[in-house]
């Protein structure tokens, strides 16, 4: 192999689920190239366990790989903490009514209210990338 051929890799932890209150079990590694994603970010994984962002092309059973921020912007879509519940869902911050939803791409799904003083809301990342199972 040449010089050129040679890649570095991201290491990124893939979590069995995210707990509010715990700290994350890691269940497995998966390795992406860094032309992919930008080294200087830190990075976390999980599987869609269901299909509430389909009309986002995420499919149960895909692997979403999320940087870790605090930060999103309307329509990013982001990995987040809403008392005991971790969901993954649009962002958006509604200054009118003080709050927050979160979206759902699937009219299946209702939205999620998360008013301004709720204590236990926490945005753990934004979505970088999806790995699609597509063997079905």
């Amino acid at each position: 192999t040449s010089e050129n051929s040679k890649h570095e890799y991201i290491d990124i932890p893939v979590y069995h689920s995210i707990s509010c209150d715990e700290e994350p079990i890691i269940i497995e590694h998966v390795n992406v190239p860094d032309r992919m994603l930008d080294r200087t970010m830190a990075y976390f994984a999980l599987f869609a366990d269901d299909d509430s962002m389909m009309n986002e092309n995420i499919n149960k059973g895909d692997l979403m790989i999320f940087n870790k921020t605090s930060h999103l912007e309307n329509n990013d879509i982001g990995c987040f903490c809403v008392d005991d519940l971790c969901t993954f869902n649009k962002y958006h911050k509604d200054d009118k009514n003080d709050c927050v939803w979160l979206l759902p791409a699937n009219d299946e799904y209702s939205p999620i209210n998360v008013p301004k003083d709720k204590k236990s809301f926490n945005i753990l990342g934004k979505l970088s990338m999806v790995l699609s199972d597509r063997r079905k």
